[in-house]
């Protein structure tokens, strides 16, 4: 009981917080829009040519991320880490509207080669997040408490964004998907440029 009431007590201290609040608010619309866009587009994938073109399709999207990674922890100590964060957001949102702009036009390799992107463009929000939380934060307890919320909304997009992405497939398409998370992650990319790493944010 004292430990729910200990966690209770840490996400009210950033719920408090505006910065914190700021952060988290994105970090949550891009949990929810990563994961969801994932399986959308391997759904999109398996529509177009079954399960070889998933496998060539996962790995194709995979292999980028997996290169720019090293770089992309490198943006957050480079620049300045809450504008950072915004524009990977932002980047993000250009890329899922594009797949989903080729996806309507039935450009396949081009729908691929977007997702991809928003792959790479994903790599940049964890490292960023890692430099900009012990920025924002005051004392050791708010960067504990920034800390385990954002362990908290990781497995809420690995469960909300499939899970949304499911009942939109089955409504609409993988199009919707990435049309619906472009606009989640583009209010992510608006919340989090007001975000500021100084005393009272």
């Amino acid at each position: 009981m004292s430990s729910g009431v200990g966690q209770l007590a840490l996400l009210v201290r950033v719920a408090r917080t505006p910065g914190l609040r700021r952060v988290h608010l994105g970090f949550a619309a891009f949990a929810f829009s990563e994961h969801a866009t994932w399986l959308a587009v391997l759904v999109y994938a398996l529509q177009r040519g079954g399960a070889r073109e998933v496998g060539i399709v996962a790995v194709a999207l995979l292999l980028p991320a997996i290169v720019v990674a090293p770089f992309a922890a490198y943006a957050g100590d480079r620049f300045r880490p809450e504008r950072a964060l915004a524009a990977g957001y932002a980047a993000q949102a250009v890329a899922m509207a594009a797949t989903a702009g080729t996806m309507v036009a039935g450009w396949s390799a081009a729908a691929y080669a977007a997702a991809g992107l928003t792959a790479i463009c994903t790599t940049f929000t964890r490292p960023v997040m890692g430099s900009l939380l012990p920025i924002i934060t005051h004392a050791p307890r708010d960067l504990v408490a920034a800390n385990v919320l954002a362990g908290f909304i990781e497995p809420f997009g690995v469960f909300a964004g499939p899970l949304t992405a499911g009942v939109l497939m089955v409504v609409w398409s993988p199009t919707a998907v990435f049309a619906v998370a472009a606009v989640t992650i583009g209010a992510a990319a608006a919340v989090s440029a007001g975000c500021r790493c100084w005393p009272g944010a």
